[in-house]
């Protein structure tokens, strides 16, 4: 469920001060969503009719006991009407020459049940 809404306290001006000349009132974006894929998802936050961006909060949710499966996010880029981001999980590599297991990151590939929660602000 998309929600966007422009609560009248929250007034600020350029300089981070609240109220006053030169002011922008906060506007703030919020959904959750469904990846599809982990390098590049993108989903758009165009309704929200931003023409500035100044923050972006996203957090993975995966119901999973394994460190292996748990999601990790970075946001690769954005615009004022959509937010890309990378999605990686852990994925283990053994070394040959030492026998041993190295642990890292790539890409998820097996995205089922993660959704992802979304605040967007802007003005």
């Amino acid at each position: 469920m998309t929600q966007v809404y422009n609560p009248s306290e929250i007034d600020i001006k350029m300089s981070g001060t609240a109220g006053g000349a030169n002011h922008n009132k906060i506007y703030i974006w919020s959904d959750i969503v469904t990846p599809t894929t982990g390098n590049g998802f993108t989903f758009s936050i165009a309704e929200a009719a931003f023409t500035t961006v100044t923050n972006i909060q996203l957090t993975p949710q995966l119901n999973t006991a394994s460190v292996v499966n748990m999601p990790f996010l970075n946001i690769k880029s954005y615009t004022n009407t959509s937010v890309t981001v990378n999605i990686l999980t852990s994925a283990s590599t053994t070394v040959s020459l030492l026998g041993a297991v190295v642990q890292g990151l790539t890409f998820a590939t097996n995205l089922t049940g993660c959704t992802i929660h979304c605040r967007v602000e802007g003005y």
